[in-house]
């Protein structure tokens, strides 16, 4: 079963497994388990499909535009180690055309950005800089990304996907009771939707996330404050915790189904198209006799101290960190990386540290960060 416990949700580890376990109890054999399953979620889309207008309704979804204000609580960016954290207000604008192939977010805040995608055509936008970069990011992955936050349009996949949805049991969200259903998206990741057991609509859906401190742990998208927009449910609140913690909140402010989006797809005027930056590079770079620099962007810096290596900072991740240690097998002659500087908590300063921990690394740090690097190695 899925329960919650205050932020803590456990999950069975498999959609079978936890079928399994409630069905046992009414002598359902074992190979029926996935049958029921099935037969279990079917009722469960056909309510959530009603809820927001029927499968003709939605499936006839053309385009979605919505403004939104945000605010980010910026966890492993915060000056605190824990909750409450920083909090960065931004804004974003989603422009989706189905029929056309087209797709822009634009992202307001300290790094104001912009993706537009025109069938093949998909560019980077630094809105800072104003300057126009080739990307490669196809239509498919972003209309993933607006069905996401879209939940008439998550329930037409639900509708589309009904052969690959299963029923995975029962939760409370703001205390009302939900069916959840497994759903095996098109990329390949499995979603756990929660539809109102009584209304139909989708209050949440749960993805697994790999984070470099928590480990594997929950991604938890909420929909709050629903008003009907244009004939449709549409929450006019989302948010999003993680690992039990809060990260992300969007407030709608304006939002429209299947109006005219023609003009959401131009590049902004004054914005120069340059070539494609090269990635960054993964080869260690010497600044001086004994002394290098990496890793692919992140600033880690190695020190050769005589009869051995000193490290200031690991961040870009634990791949990225033992890239570092086996080119520097050669570059320093083997020497041992004993000690390690780590200068604070943030995560493109520390997510490296496992691999540092498995050479043998020992760390120099400030007290405040002691609990917290001895909880990621």
């Amino acid at each position: 079963t899925l329960q919650k416990r205050q932020s803590v949700y456990v999950i069975a580890c498999s959609v079978a497994a936890v079928v399994s376990l409630s069905l046992a109890a009414i002598g359902v054999s074992q190979s029926e388990v996935f049958l029921d399953a099935y037969t279990s979620a079917q009722p469960v889309i056909d309510k959530a499909v009603n809820a927001y207008g029927g499968p003709d309704k939605i499936g006839a979804i053309d385009t979605f535009h919505v403004h939104e204000t945000t605010k980010i609580h910026q966890r492993y960016q915060s000056r605190r180690l824990g909750p409450p954290f920083d909090v960065v207000e931004g804004s974003t604008d989603i422009a989706f055309d189905r029929t056309d192939g087209k797709f822009r977010a634009s992202f307001g805040g300290p790094f104001p950005t912009m993706q537009i995608v025109r069938g093949e055509d998909s560019q980077q936008i630094d809105l800072t800089r104003m300057i126009s970069t080739p990307a490669g990011a196809p239509i498919d992955q972003n209309t993933h990304f607006v069905h996401r936050i879209v939940p008439a349009l998550l329930a037409n996949k639900l509708y589309q996907r009904a052969q690959n949805v299963t029923w995975a049991g029962q939760s409370r969200v703001n205390d009302r009771l939900n069916d959840v259903l497994s759903i095996a998206w098109d990329t390949g990741q499995v979603y756990m939707v929660h539809v109102d057991s009584e209304t139909g609509l989708i209050r949440r859906y749960d993805i697994l996330a790999n984070d470099f401190v928590a480990g594997d742990t929950l991604a938890e998208s909420y929909f709050d404050e629903y008003e009907t927009i244009d004939g449709f449910p549409t929450p006019m609140h989302r948010w999003q915790r993680i690992g039990g913690q809060r990260t992300y909140d969007a407030y709608v402010q304006q939002i429209s189904y299947n109006g005219d989006v023609s003009s959401q797809f131009d590049i902004p005027e004054g914005v120069v198209s340059v070539d494609a930056a090269p990635p960054a590079a993964s080869a260690l770079r010497e600044l001086a006799a004994g002394v290098w620099i990496g890793n692919g962007g992140y600033q880690n810096l190695y020190v050769d101290m005589g009869d051995y290596l000193l490290s200031v900072d690991a961040g870009g991740g634990t791949a990225a960190v033992k890239g570092d240690l086996a080119q520097l097998e050669s570059l320093a002659g083997g020497k041992p990386l004993r000690y390690s500087v780590i200068t604070h908590h943030h995560s493109d300063h520390t997510a490296g540290v496992d691999a540092l921990a498995a050479a043998g690394t020992t760390f120099i740090t400030t007290d405040d960060n002691r609990e917290y690097l001895t909880s990621i190695i």
